[in-house]
């Protein structure tokens, strides 16, 4: 009796563990995920950019007024909040946890086919168990689930830029100039695509040029809806986006923490290091567009993009646990693809987060702690994605059989 009870749970054991129980139920996995975040959207409705700029938005847009009006305090990009204005004039304000829930709800949609497009990369780069394993984990993820309940939108330019890669890996350039186009005007970040993008087509001259069409007709007809009906300029919205924190640096940044940190212990003065900083960024960023340029790979293309986002991520003076919503999505799929310790980021990365969330309402020594993490996993990761890129390696040769 007891052996057959034993022989019972390690049959249990191994079909919950196989990667054909996962494939066959990726659907409920999915399925759950997006009601998690729907939950998410009923909770926080005090949270400060939801009170202070979601709802007062949404409510503005729907009652006539422009978005980079005088009067109207907004310094991100335009798409999420016309959303946000659509369901709350779908909704009204009749009860606050559904207005809070309706205003929500465009990331919780978003956030939710995140997995679905973590999957078909991974079958578009023939590596079937990473991207059901990265598509299972961050259907479950917790920082999403949490940073839609405090009405973080970001996700959804995240999702666009998936989307974008996946209609790369495709060969479908008018749907990459579309879909980077509406991630950019969502948040700007998926720009850092660009340059991936153009050396993809390098020598498909007609593909680019359908690719950056597409971008720019799409990017013009966003601007004209966003600006005409008001009468405002462009100049208007240029100036109110520069007025956004990331651009002018907050107490909490990761990169001026470090700044200050060195400059404190060499004779060596703040504005220098902060130069030296940037220099790093850009030579960090061009080097791996060189090293693609040199070993072009599907693969290489996930490497690329991921430095690239760790990059914009961790290097802005102010770092924000948004811009760790930005790199989850990229971080999952690029580690599980490793065959090394590189696995284990994505959790660096996750705790990294939470304590980082943690710290804001306890000790601001938690935070600290939580950006060294971040820190060390950013180096982690753009070391290991840049020895990938100088791999000449195809993609063939690194996959596993377990993978066919």
């Amino acid at each position: 009796m007891d052996n057959r009870s034993g022989l019972s749970n390690d049959h249990l054991k191994r079909k919950i563990f196989s990667y054909g129980y996962w494939e066959k139920n990726r659907y409920y996995v999915w399925v759950v995920g997006f009601i998690l975040r729907v939950i998410a959207t009923a909770f926080n409705i005090d949270a400060f950019d939801y009170a202070r700029y979601r709802l007062p938005l949404a409510e503005a847009l729907a009652n006539g007024k422009g978005l980079y009006e005088s009067g109207i305090h907004y310094n991100q990009m335009p798409v999420y909040p016309y959303l946000s204005a659509l369901m709350y004039i779908l909704i009204g304000d009749q009860n606050e946890i559904i207005t809070a829930m309706a205003i929500k709800f465009p990331q919780a949609i978003a956030d939710a086919i995140i997995p679905i497009y973590l999957y078909k990369i991974g079958l578009c780069l023939n590596r079937h168990r990473e991207g059901l394993a990265s598509s299972i984990c961050y259907a479950i993820n917790p920082l999403s689930i949490n940073e839609i309940s405090v009405a973080t939108f970001h996700s959804i330019a995240s999702l666009f830029t998936l989307i974008a890669v996946y209609y790369l890996l495709n060969e479908k350039p008018k749907s990459v100039g579309f879909f980077i186009s509406l991630g950019f005007f969502t948040s700007e970040y998926p720009i850092v695509a660009f340059g991936i993008i153009i050396l993809h087509f390098r020598n498909h001259w007609k593909m680019l040029l359908e690719a950056l069409f597409s971008f720019v007709s799409t990017s013009g007809m966003i601007l004209a809806a966003v600006l005409i009906p008001y009468n405002t300029t462009l100049d208007q919205m240029i100036t109110s986006l520069g007025k956004h924190p990331i651009l002018i640096g907050t107490e909490k940044g990761l990169v001026q923490e470090i700044v200050s940190w060195i400059s404190n212990y060499t004779t060596v003065s703040y504005n220098i290091w902060s130069k030296i900083w940037i220099t790093a960024f850009m030579i960090l960023t061009v080097l791996s567009l060189i090293l693609y340029w040199l070993n072009s790979t599907p693969m290489k293309i996930i490497d690329v993009i991921t430095v690239h986002i760790t990059l914009v991520s961790l290097f802005f003076i102010s770092n924000h646990t948004k811009h760790i919503l930005w790199l989850f999505p990229w971080v999952i799929i690029w580690g599980f693809m490793q065959q090394n310790s590189s696995r284990i980021v994505p959790l660096i990365v996750l705790i990294g987060y939470l304590l980082r969330r943690l710290g804001e309402e306890t000790v601001y020594d938690i935070i600290v702690f939580a950006n060294l993490l971040l820190m060390i996993s950013g180096i982690w990761i753009i070391f290991q994605a840049s020895m990938n890129l100088k791999d000449s390696k195809d993609i063939k040769e690194y996959e596993t059989s377990e993978n066919v």
